[in-house]
């Protein structure tokens, strides 16, 4: 009965063993998932980040484009805007743009600076009187530009009053 106790030893000590077996198995099973699952967590923190990057590059576009589509809108506004004008020459040499005679819409007759026109904007020059040429003289409030419209004519020579006369004596 000897031998029986010697199996019964041999089958204990191989059932340790396939046990410990297990239990190495297990947790070198374990040890790769938990490397595993760090890879994976690496790869979708990766992802995310991506993702971020990405909408981030879209919300910059969505404005970038929304600031273009303005753009466009005022610039055919401006286009739209200065067909109503057209340049006129007030004599001199001097010139500004004065609303075409079939645009005006309910506006009074103005002068628009041709400094402020060329750069897309509508300034509406103010008169400040006439100069000693007779001139009409307008600023511009956007760009301080003077004019003086119409042609220059030189001021009446002043004549002094006097009874002197070189022939009597």
């Amino acid at each position: 009965m000897g031998d029986m106790g010697s199996v019964g030893s041999l089958l204990a000590s191989l059932q340790s063993v396939t046990e410990i077996t297990k239990g190495i198995i297990s947790l070198r099973d374990t040890a790769m998932i938990q490397t595993k699952v760090a890879e994976l967590n690496a790869v979708v923190l990766s992802a995310q980040q991506s993702a971020l990057a990405s909408q981030a590059e879209q919300a910059a576009m969505s404005r970038r484009i929304d600031a273009l589509e303005k753009q466009i809108a005022e610039m055919e506004a401006w286009a739209a805007e200065k067909e109503r004008y057209q340049l006129t020459d007030f004599g001199g040499g001097t010139f500004a743009y004065t609303l075409k005679p079939d645009m005006e819409s309910g506006e009074p007759a103005h002068r628009i600076c041709t400094n402020c026109f060329q750069n897309s904007q509508k300034s509406i020059l103010q008169s400040s009187g006439q100069n000693h040429y007779s001139q009409d003289t307008y600023d511009c409030p956007a760009c301080k530009t003077h004019f003086n419209f119409g042609n220059r004519n030189d001021p009446p020579a002043l004549m002094a009053a006097s009874s002197y006369d070189p022939l009597e004596p």
